[in-house]
């Protein structure tokens, strides 16, 4: 447990290679994650930063094109430091890969199993001494029904697991995630949890898990009886990290509370880089003046959080604005670009979504990702020699004094992205999306800051006309979302009072942003930290769900024998339709294409007609990034992947976005689209921007 950026993805392996040559073990290790972006990036740094040989690493993500994309932006970029711990230093852990296990001669039994190549993708996957992935590629083998676990579940069974930002998950894949690591110590195999913010509830139910199947262990080890559970804590601080033997619940929860509370003291000693302030609004009527008054928050940022550009004496700052939803972030970013500011400001705008296709996000992050990392070189901030940055303070007027450039986005910035920002705006969503936008802030620069530079808005934009309780705004996303409980009592699942004093304790963070209310093992102070910590706990260990808790499998002799624990808490729970969107056809005259509602050939495609809509802007200028057109960006996609021309299936890849959703629902919806900003679906609250 350490935060972010602190190095979790470089140590957790050490970890591992240290204590399997203890063991007098090779090294063999599945990495998993819930993202995509860090499973490429951890795949890349295993090579390039640990040591590991290239052909020991093998790096899955079901997605061919977008591995292909990452690695010709690798070679593109070969100083980059591409990794997600920017911050440090290469001789801090470099894996010793002597006791790296080969690749495994998988016997003719197991390659008739996995299709009968030894060079085929299911052999490789078992095959390979380190397995970068993520974590779908192995959670089959924790559901084990219709013969497809056979792959997952003789790798789980032949190496141990590395499972990262286990937060990053939903509580129901949560307790889905519990039953691998129950299958895990069943084996025998060693797991590690690495996280910044891992609850006292998700580390008790998952060592619960892994004590149940030690036990398992045990009965079929050589060492039978004798066998203890080895438990370890570390983290960035010295003195936090501790390691002991120990057979119950009641000893692991002493020395996680031990450990938990050192990590507190440690927080507590370290320099202030980031405080909270919180922003409050009016009432208002309409969304515009509501993201009017969010925009007017720029400027007081900007101003107590800043560099100086000695060229031009210009102020400069890199902000960012995190809203819940991707709708809201696309009509903010459109205010910002419409908005008339005083003549001494001048306002760049990066929008950034999971709404983007794939071909513009990508161009997107080619942009962000080497301006935002800002380690000081020889004591300058290297943002001012980035060529975007450059441009913008250069071609400003001479009347412009300060330049503000701020990315206006989603969710997609909380994890797996190491960028540098000087402040932020954040919409009130959860604890936990708090924390880690905080981790954004001075993330490189470690010296200590003491002005405000999180802004927290003192209402969700549901609430723009007045806060109410009860009114589900803390859901799709946030803990008030509660499709899946079962429990007579869901009002005791909501927030109780809506003042942001309450909701957050925001005297508290206005000291100092920490992880201290989340992993603390005091009840927090917070009402969103309460009920985060009260719904969590409905779903791994108590509460009316119990039936299907992590206590409930552990408990039920039964629970290997039947489906009913993993048809009741499924991993990344889908009841909708997923329609895949694609902008198909010539070039120079492509129009939107989807697939059809129902189960059918996947291949056909079908004309959306009116059914989307051009997204109109004003000052398109205002962009920091001008996007080019996808001719030039697929032509460009050819080069880099070194082939002549991209295969139809590619360029469709390239120029396509799938949605979510009920069947009913999504027949009715019309969207709209930019490709600076992405194809989002029509909200009723959008009609007041019509032109």
């Amino acid at each position: 447990m350490a935060g972010t950026g602190s190095g979790k993805t470089r140590a957790a392996p050490i970890i591992h290679a240290a204590t399997a040559k203890a063991c007098g073990e090779d090294l063999r290790l599945s990495v998993t994650s819930g993202l995509r972006t860090l499973t490429l990036q951890a795949g890349t740094e295993y090579v390039r930063e640990l040591g590991f040989s290239r052909d020991d690493v093998e790096v899955i993500i079901g997605d061919d094109l977008l591995r292909r994309m990452h690695d010709a932006g690798v070679r593109r970029n070969v100083t980059e430091d591409v990794g997600t711990d920017g911050q440090i230093g290469d001789d801090l852990l470099l894996a010793d890969g002597s006791n790296t296990a080969h690749a495994l001669a998988l016997p003719s039994t197991a390659l008739k199993s996995l299709g009968g190549k030894a060079d085929g993708s299911l052999a490789r996957m078992v095959a390979s001494p380190v397995l970068v992935s993520t974590i779908d590629t192995l959670m089959s083998a924790a559901d084990a029904r219709r013969g497809r676990h056979t792959a997952a579940m003789m790798r789980v069974a032949t190496s141990d697991l590395l499972i990262d930002e286990i937060d990053d998950f939903a509580d129901e894949d949560i307790v889905a995630i519990s039953r691998l690591v129950y299958l895990s110590a069943s084996f025998g195999r060693k797991v590690v949890i690495a996280s910044a913010t891992v609850t006292p509830t998700i580390a008790d139910a998952l060592f619960r898990c892994y004590l149940a199947g030690w036990q398992n262990h045990r009965h079929v080890s050589s060492a039978g009886s004798e066998a203890p559970v080895v438990a370890g804590w570390f983290g960035e601080r010295a003195g936090v990290s501790a390691c002991s033997k120990m057979d119950s619940l009641e000893e692991f929860r002493g020395s996680h509370e031990d450990f938990v509370n050192k990590m507190i003291e440690s927080l507590k000693d370290s320099d202030g880089q980031r405080s909270l302030g919180v922003a409050r609004m009016r009432d208002c009527e309409t969304a515009a003046e509501y993201f009017e008054q969010v925009t007017d928050i720029f400027e007081v940022a900007h101003d107590k959080n800043h560099v100086l550009d000695e060229k031009t004496g210009k102020r400069l700052s890199l902000g960012l604005v995190r809203w819940s939803n991707v709708g809201t972030s696309v009509f903010h970013a459109r205010t910002v670009m419409e908005r008339v500011f005083p003549a001494h400001v001048a306002v760049k705008v990066v929008p950034y979504n999971g709404s983007m296709l794939n071909i513009h996000r990508n161009y997107v992050e080619r942009t962000l990702n080497p301006a935002l990392k800002r380690k000081p070189v020889e004591g300058r901030d290297p943002i001012l020699s980035n060529p975007y940055v450059r441009q913008a303070l250069d071609e400003s007027s001479s009347s412009v004094t300060d330049v503000i450039i701020v990315v206006i986005s989603t969710s997609i910035e909380e994890v797996g992205r190491d960028h540098d920002f000087d402040w932020a705006i954040c919409e009130p969503s959860s604890l936990r999306s708090l924390i880690q936008i905080a981790g954004r802030i001075r993330r490189h620069r470690l010296e200590q800051w003491l002005s405000k530079n999180l802004f927290l808005l003192d209402r969700c934009f549901k609430e723009r006309g007045g806060i109410a309780i009860g009114s589900g705004s803390f859901s799709y996303p946030g803990p008030e979302t509660l499709s899946h409980v079962k429990t007579e009592n869901r009002q005791d699942l909501v927030l109780k009072e809506r003042t942001i004093d309450r909701v957050f304790d925001v005297e508290s963070l206005s000291n100092v942003v920490d992880s201290t209310e989340v992993i603390g093992m005091d009840q927090p102070k917070s009402g969103i930290g309460r009920l985060e910590r009260l719904v969590s706990e409905h779903y791994l260990t108590q509460g009316a769900d119990r039936g299907v808790s992590v206590g409930a499998f552990i408990s039920d002799p039964l629970s290997l024998a039947c489906d009913f624990h993993p048809s009741q808490r499924k991993f990344r729970r889908q009841r909708c339709v997923e329609v895949t969107y694609v902008l198909w056809g010539d070039r120079q005259d492509r129009s939107w294409y989807r697939t059809p509602f129902d189960k059918g050939d996947a291949r056909e495609l079908i004309s959306c007609g009116k059914k989307v809509d051009r997204l109109f802007l004003e000052n398109e200028a205002r962009l920091l990034v001008s996007m080019p057109d996808d001719d030039i960006l697929i032509d460009q996609a050819a080069v880099e992947l070194g082939v002549e021309s991209l295969k139809q299936w590619e360029e469709d890849s390239f120029l396509s976005i799938s949605k979510t959703d009920f069947r009913d629902s999504l027949m009715k919806k019309e969207y709209l689209y930019h490709r600076s900003f992405g194809f989002i679906a029509k909200e009723d609250w959008m009609a007041e921007f019509d032109d």
